[in-house]
């Protein structure tokens, strides 16, 4: 959506159907709170919808789950609405180059828990175990990077 003009004293928006062939152009008369709670609706459903994707997905397959899960989409969809919130470039740089340091210090997580569970631990004391160790190693991760010089 668009914002291309008021009317009346109420923003317009243009909004394009998806699809092309329809060719129309509808316009949308709101105030700004309406559509800031349409669009924190449409954040929470597509973020939840990929939360259950990959529940579902692994159900029948865990390489599809585990591609799902690994693919950076909720990255994606953060820098998406970050800058679509912002249109600051520079907040999305900062969070890319936050998230690339910070995905390092999670691995171990991936590779702790399943030998947990194969060696017996129950599913929530692995879980908790896992999150323990990857807690402390974005601590230490934080703390290496700032005596580095490098700011997140």
């Amino acid at each position: 959506m668009t914002l291309v003009g008021m009317r009346d004293g109420e923003d317009v928006y243009c909004f394009v159907y998806p699809v092309a062939m329809w060719g129309r152009i509808r316009e949308i008369r709101t105030n700004k709170g309406t559509l800031h709670r349409m669009y924190y609706v449409i954040k929470v459903l597509l973020t939840a919808g990929l939360v259950v994707a990959v529940s579902e997905a692994s159900k029948r397959s865990s390489l599809l789950g585990g591609l799902l899960a690994s693919l950076p989409l909720v990255s994606f969809f953060g820098m998406i609405w970050l800058y679509t919130e912002t249109g600051n470039t520079q907040k999305v740089a900062d969070l890319s180059r936050s998230v690339f340091w910070l995905v390092l210090p999670s691995l171990p997580f991936f590779l702790l828990l399943p030998v947990l569970l194969r060696k017996g631990w129950g599913f929530y004391g692995s879980l908790i175990v896992s999150t323990i160790l990857m807690v402390g190693l974005y601590s230490v991760m934080v703390l290496a990077l700032r005596r580095a010089g490098v700011e997140l």
